[in-house]
């Protein structure tokens, strides 16, 4: 049912959009019968437009509470960036001190070579990132970033500090790729405190 509604409140607003959005205070006669023909267009084309607009209407306190359990996300992923940013570590290169040189090479990715902790704090938790987990919250704070100026420092910073990352990870497999075994067991560990510097040459660090 309420994939129904979505797709019935995607459809209305697509139809109506004229109307709900370029419409305009300053707007005379003219202006609004040239935004009302655009609409009237749509309308002949799908009919039953007015009647899910009507429809969608009577669920207000389901969009509601959808606009909520959005702005939720959007908070908590917020939230997420700035501890990272504040006491995260990144660990890169060998995961596994045990692991031998052989099965190593065959897991030479991205995903087996960089992770994420985060160390517990006030609420007594500690966690741990993998690369996809990573990747799921830069999407999330891609698309707050997108929608307002709160926060964007620190949505900028967790970003560029990832970029670092995969970076030296990527640089990390090319080594042990291209022969150089004494890279093979290397490892380091990154805080995320604010005087990290994200513009470091590779060079320094391996």
């Amino acid at each position: 049912m309420e994939t129904a509604r979505i797709t019935c409140l995607h459809t209305s607003c697509l139809g109506f959009a004229p109307l709900i959005f370029d419409l305009k205070p300053t707007f005379g006669f003219e202006e609004l019968m040239t935004t009302c023909e655009q609409v009237w267009s749509v309308v002949d084309a799908d009919p039953t437009l007015p009647k899910q607009l009507i429809d969608i209407s009577r669920h207000m306190e389901w969009l509601q509470s959808v606009k909520q359990s959005h702005s939720s996300v959007d908070k908590t992923s917020l939230m997420e960036a700035q501890t990272i940013n504040k006491q995260g570590v990144y660990c890169i290169g060998c995961l596994d001190e045990n692991v031998s040189s052989s099965m190593l090479m065959e897991q030479l990715t991205l995903a087996n070579v960089i992770q994420l902790k985060v160390p517990k704090g006030k609420n007594g938790n500690s966690k741990d990132y993998t690369l996809d987990d990573l990747k799921d919250l830069q999407s999330k704070l891609m698309l707050i970033a997108g929608k307002a100026l709160q926060g964007k420092e620190d949505v900028d910073r967790f970003v560029d500090i990832l970029q670092c990352v995969l970076r030296l990870a990527a640089a990390y497999i090319s080594l042990c790729k291209a022969g150089e075994a004494s890279h093979l067991m290397w490892r380091r560990e990154f805080q995320c405190t604010p005087s990290l510097a994200t513009n470091c040459s590779l060079n320094q660090i391996i």
